[in-house]
């Protein structure tokens, strides 16, 4: 019972990391499925649809020796690029 409680409690906690990282696999990975990709329920663009007041998605290249030419994130601001135009 006490685990139950604990992964409640952990789940609520990184619900919104959780759902960021289901976003962002979708970027990489359109066909992606699984459960993590279940929780972001609406149809992912690059601009959240069907959602009145969406929150901000901050995206940085992190520790990667490629720094900001890592091809993933390359293809991602192409991506959001190519759909902004």
């Amino acid at each position: 019972m006490a685990s139950i409680v604990l992964l409640g409690f952990v789940v609520y906690y990184l619900r919104f990391d959780l759902r960021s990282y289901s976003q962002l696999r979708h970027f990489v990975d359109p066909e992606a499925s699984g459960p993590l990709r279940r929780l972001e329920p609406y149809e992912v663009g690059y601009w959240p649809r069907y959602v009145a007041h969406p929150g901000g998605m901050v995206v940085l290249h992190g520790i990667h020796h490629l720094g900001m030419d890592e091809p993933r994130l390359v293809q991602y601001m192409a991506a959001v690029l190519e759909t902004a135009n």
